[in-house]
Parts: C-alpha cells; structure tokens; sequence
C-alpha cells in the first residue's frame, strides 16, 4: 500500500487549505487513518508513506507501533510535478521521505 497523506505544511491546495500543526497532533491524525487501513491490510503488506523530512520523525513513531519500519527512502526535490515554482522554497535541505514498512518482520 502506498499512502500520500497532506503532509504538515501550511498548503493550498486549489482552495483547499492544510494547516500546520504540532508534531504530536499530526501523529495523533497519523494514528488515526493506520488504525482505519489495518483491518485492511494482508500479514504480508508492505506499507510506503510519503511524507516531508520534517514530519517523518513523527510519522516514523506511530509507524512502528504497528508496523516493522525496514527502510527508509530519501531522495531531493526540485518542485512538485507541473508546478510552475518550487514551493519548497525556503525550506532546506529539500527532501522527502517515504518509509518503507511490512507488517511481518520478515519480508
């Protein structure tokens, strides 16, 4: 399962606005969405999470609660697909994160 939450930014998107909030909110929101996908999963699921290197602390602890965390995939961005500016700006080093995580230890 690969999963694209909003990642905890202040963000537009289109009129659709996403407020940034602290580390321990934004693991709670986290926690919520992994309980509601669980029943779902496989005991053989391999479960990706993409998020921004600021959120990935928070999101790798709620991560390992219920998954085993196996890798973790980094790679440096420009600007998002189709975007005329980079709105990662400002923001350094610009990064993202996508952990990579199996419900068995062994995969």
């Amino acid at each position: 399962m690969i999963v694209d939450p909003p990642y905890n930014l202040d963000k537009d998107f289109h009129g659709r606005k996403f407020k940034k909030s602290t580390d321990e909110l934004y693991a709670e929101y986290t926690k919520s969405w992994i309980q509601k996908v669980l029943t779902l999963l496989k005991d053989t699921a391999t479960v990706y999470v993409c998020c921004d290197w600021q959120s990935s602390l928070s999101i790798g602890n709620v991560l390992k609660r219920y998954f085993c965390v196996q890798n973790r995939i980094t790679w440096q961005r420009e600007k998002g697909r189709g975007a005329l500016k980079n709105w990662y700006t400002g923001l350094s080093p610009t990064n993202s994160s996508l952990p990579m995580t199996t419900a068995q230890a062994f995969f």
